[in-house]
């Protein structure tokens, strides 16, 4: 049997799966389906691409702490990410679009 065609019950038998987990299945398994075409692992692979997140959250990690720690800056996590969050709404553009947002134009 093709692994395609097993039912959810099948494969929940065959992987010991708590009956008290199954509610969770569902859900799981549409992501699967309507991201299928971007989880060709084998193809990405032998393209020699990188497959795991882990670079882009190194990345990112690394370009949050050297924001955060210009100068003689000091930031405790609540406020560090509030800085963070208002530098993304800023960044992504959002906050130009809002106009109780914008800056007062001088007379």
């Amino acid at each position: 049997m093709l692994r395609e065609e097993m039912t959810l019950a099948q494969i929940a038998i065959e992987r010991h799966v708590h009956p008290t987990m199954l509610h969770r299945w569902p859900s799981g398994l549409d992501y699967f389906g309507e991201n299928a075409t971007r989880m060709r692992y084998s193809e990405f692979a032998t393209a020699t691409l990188p497959l795991g997140s882990g670079m882009v959250k190194g990345g990112c990690k690394q370009v949050a702490a050297a924001r955060e720690k210009n100068g003689a800056m000091n930031w405790r996590r609540k406020g560090a990410h509030a800085i963070a969050s208002l530098r993304a709404v800023h960044r992504s553009g959002a906050w130009a679009r809002q106009p109780h947002m914008r800056r007062p134009t001088r007379p």
